[in-house]
């Protein structure tokens, strides 16, 4: 039998942690003198709380409202529960299960998809005052350009693209 000094290293520490001692009891049969040398691992901790993912979901909508916040949310009612990464990769599981789409086919450039996303950038110049930017997808030819617009409630916001 050839084992490394670090082997038998590793055993003599571990039979002395188990507190055997040479000559082995004569009771003792290798199924127990291995359960003593090298017990189980602990088992896995118990299942987490899993968070309301629907709640979860609803508060994500609201401005404002990271993922940071709602699992440092989570992580004050359940100390022992998801860390944030795990949490966040749950909750995109359970996001894809919902199968949410909005369906809509279209031609590159035949339509425009015009998105008042988020808060307001103040953009200020020497002649006016622009607080309600537009967000506006790239064009799928290279001549097209997107520019600031100095509002969104008349109709000039669509007409000129």
């Amino acid at each position: 039998m050839s084992l490394s000094h670090g082997t038998i290293g590793n055993i003599l520490v571990r039979a002395e942690t188990a507190g055997l001692s040479w000559p082995l009891p004569a009771d003792l049969d290798e199924r127990k003198l291995e359960s003593m040398l090298f017990p189980k691992a602990p088992g896995r901790p118990k299942k987490r709380t899993e968070p309301d993912w629907n709640h979860i979901f609803q508060e994500s909508k609201k401005k404002g409202v990271t993922m940071q916040l709602l699992w440092l949310e989570y992580k004050s009612q359940y100390p022992e529960g998801y860390q944030y990464s795990q949490f966040c990769e749950r909750f995109n599981q359970w996001k894809k299960s919902l199968q949410l789409s909005l369906g809509q086919e279209h031609k590159a450039g035949e339509k425009l998809f015009i998105d008042y996303a988020g808060p307001t950038i103040p953009r200020k110049s020497l002649f006016e005052q622009l607080d309600k930017p537009t967000l506006r997808p790239l064009p799928p030819k290279p001549y097209e350009f997107a520019f600031w617009r100095a509002s969104r409630v008349n109709i000039d916001y669509h007409i000129t693209v």
